[in-house]
């Protein structure tokens, strides 16, 4: 009795996940949990199911096509509940003592981890409407997760059993939709200023940012504001290179590595100052109206000079 309790328990936490997946881990801890027995006995072990994967629209619209969803088994159900695969075993996990979104998202993490990266795992790309569908799945509980995000965001791992309690139909769901959570990437954003005075922000600054290999990314250039800014930006290694000065100003020619991964705590914006050195500047002493005078002056002096020769080589001619 006491295990139906908490697998009934673990249920009722994936049930409100599921359904409350768009809003904040807090809000999802507030609702209250099931621990009527009565429903584990719905059951049916053999039975096939289906998780509909439904991307959400990010704040800026990002693209939702050929984003690579993973999908793996991680628990069976057996007459003392829910019971970890072989592969998961190790993580000490019981998913009959999860009480909370909070303790959830933990235990997706913690499995997601544990992973190996050569594992064959399920897969399959959202279409143009960020979705795809996972069929013919036993009964269970699955990690879902990404392999490649594409051009959305960061897609948060979630745990989901097949079959879910749905609490407006009041029966159990085989064939479930789920909407993972996700959060932006970080920015790469950098601020052009001079050297020699930081409040003197400079425009039309290009900047190219290069993957670890060195291989071009993206170019953009400082706007009114001194600014340009790489957007969405997974972790990796990066560099940052400037390749086009703002007028006036030498070339910053070392480039700037920027590293992004799971250390850098979730922060939504990496910012970095370059700075840019002026130029030298020729100076030029005197009056160019004199300098051409005197050249002309010159000029004629020459002219002169040469008819006189003129004459008196005729001269001597002549006698």
């Amino acid at each position: 009795m006491r295990k139906k309790r908490k697998s009934m328990r673990f249920l009722k936490v994936l049930s409100f996940t599921l359904i409350l997946s768009c809003l904040s881990l807090s809000a999802l801890a507030q609702e209250p949990i099931m621990t009527d027995d009565e429903q584990l006995e719905q059951i049916d072990s053999t039975s096939l199911g289906s998780i509909l994967v439904h991307l959400n629209d990010t704040d800026n619209l990002l693209p939702k096509q050929e984003v690579e969803i993973a999908l793996v088994k991680v628990a069976d159900i057996t007459g003392q509940g829910y019971e970890l695969t072989p592969l998961f075993e190790e993580s000490g996990i019981n998913l009959m003592e999860i009480e909370t979104a909070e303790d959830l998202m933990e235990a997706s993490i913690l499995l997601k981890n544990l992973v190996p990266e050569n594992a064959e795992v399920s897969s399959l790309k959202t279409d143009e409407n960020g979705q795809c569908i996972f069929e013919n799945l036993e009964v269970g509980v699955y990690l879902l997760y990404p392999l490649d995000t594409a051009e959305y965001e960061n897609i948060s791992p979630l745990l989901i059993a097949i079959p879910t309690f749905d609490e407006v139909e009041g029966q159990m769901q085989y064939n479930v939709t789920v909407y993972p959570k996700h959060s932006p990437n970080p920015s790469i954003r950098i601020r052009k200023v001079d050297s020699l005075d930081n409040d003197k922000v400079l425009k039309q600054a290009e900047f190219t940012l290069y993957d670890e290999a060195m291989t071009e990314l993206k170019v953009t250039s400082t706007n009114e504001n001194g600014i340009a800014e790489f957007y969405n930006v997974k972790n990796g290694t990066y560099y940052l290179q400037e390749t086009k000065a703002p007028k006036g100003y030498k070339l910053a020619k070392d480039p700037i590595k920027v590293v992004i991964d799971e250390e850098y705590n979730g922060e939504e914006l990496f910012e970095v100052t370059v700075q840019n050195t002026l130029l030298p500047v020729i100076v030029q002493t005197g009056d160019y109206s004199d300098i051409w005078l005197h050249a002309g002056l010159c000029c004629i002096a020459l002219a002169g000079l040469g008819l006189v020769l003129l004459k008196k080589k005729h001269k001597s001619f002549e006698e």
